[in-house]
């Protein structure tokens, strides 16, 4: 069992018509100094596969075996390893409407039935921190492997894993084999040799992969959303974010322009934004926090102080006593309101707008303007 503070670790696991897929992928978290003994097991199948599960794992002894044989290597086994012949442990995929259980993928119905209850599957998952989830995808057809990948980019987070096992010959051509060292009677079927399985070799890779719903939570985390929905949200925000986003403020009336909308913004709101424009324009890096925001913002209302113009923006900015670590952001939470009201999509706001994780202006500097700067007024009155 995992300590009072160590996550569990779960392992899902695809599974075909191989179950030697399932042992063979425990088989080398457990190996080598890198060990990663899973705490759980849930295997994800279809009728077929759950049947080859049952008779070869625990009919036969195979999944016995193989934690007595890891028990005997000095692998902690005690607590963990947790896998039987209950629907919790192996899960098969029912049909799209829910009517039976799949015994094949053949029909792209078929393929979101399986995206979708990937999906419900991953999402609970790694809702809870108290698990840290390991998916392997060695098993199964390549559409349930492409499509776990899928879901864990969208769900998956830095501390979960992507794996994949891979079974030198001529061991994969040995339906009986389930690890290095099982027993059994293994013939080369090229040379008719006779094969010792603990000399089989087994390679975990790794497979990176970007947690998306990091830069989507909302979308991602909704619980209801479907596997469809939730990518076609996706790519409904990222299509506009691959496009450019012509910002331009204006220093004489502290408006802002989004895509030819132009919003009047109060005048702390317009010397954040300005600020943060000016440091993304000169390529500045991410602010640590926002109390480093507090000189910057000073110094630019200066730059564009109006002696003359009492009513200029830049004299509420010369006279506020902020704190920057509180009121910062809640400066740049209205912004975020003010710019949604007025139509600006939520993209470009993310993209415009300091968020958590992220104190910066996520714009190229061609994309940035300013009009009727002070460096414009001398350009007209040297």
């Amino acid at each position: 069992m995992p300590s009072d503070n160590e996550p569990e670790h779960c392992l899902l696991a695809l599974v075909g018509l191989s179950p030697a897929v399932l042992t063979e992928t425990v088989f080398a978290l457990c190996s080598g100094s890198s060990c990663d003994t899973p705490d759980r097991i849930i295997v994800v199948t279809t009728v077929p596969g759950r049947d080859l599960l049952h008779k070869q794992l625990f009919t036969e002894g195979g999944w016995a075996e193989l934690v007595d044989f890891l028990a005997a290597s000095g692998v902690e086994t005690e607590g963990r390893l947790r896998f039987g012949p209950v629907d919790d442990c192996i899960r098969v995929v029912p049909s799209l409407d829910r009517s039976c259980a799949l015994p094949d993928i053949q029909s792209d119905a078929d393929n979101v039935a399986v995206a979708d209850y990937l999906m419900e599957t991953v999402r609970v998952l790694t809702a809870n921190d108290e698990v840290r989830l390991t998916a392997s995808l060695a098993g199964g057809r390549k559409s349930m492997s492409a499509l776990l990948m899928s879901v864990m980019t969208l769900l998956g987070r830095f501390s979960d894993r992507l794996v994949h096992v891979l079974v030198d010959p001529p061991w994969e051509q040995q339906p009986d084999f389930l690890f290095p060292g099982c027993a059994g009677t293994f013939v080369n079927g090229r040379t008719g040799e006779p094969l010792d399985p603990g000399l089989a070799r087994l390679t975990l890779a790794e497979i990176p992969f970007v947690p998306l719903r990091l830069m989507f939570e909302r979308e991602t985390g909704h619980a209801a959303g479907s596997y469809q929905r939730t990518v076609h949200a996706l790519r409904s925000r990222v299509g506009p974010r691959a496009e450019g986003v012509e910002l331009v403020l204006d220093c004489d009336d502290a408006s802002v322009s989004v895509e030819e909308r132009r919003i009047a913004l109060a005048p702390l709101e317009f010397a954040l934004l300005g600020t943060m424009a000016q440091f993304a324009k000169a390529g500045r890096s991410p602010l640590p926090d926002y109390t480093s925001l507090g000189d910057p913002v000073r110094r630019f209302g200066a730059t564009h102080f109006r002696a003359d113009d009492f009513g200029h923006w830049s004299h509420r900015v010369a006279e506020s006593h902020l704190d920057p670590k509180e009121d910062f952001r809640r400066i740049f939470s209205n912004l975020r309101s003010r710019l949604r009201e007025a139509g600006v999509p939520g993209v470009h706001i993310d993209r415009i707008v300091p968020q958590r994780g992220r104190i910066s202006m996520d714009l190229p500097a061609s994309d940035i303007s300013f009009k009727n700067s002070s460096a414009d007024r001398q350009k007209h009155h040297p």
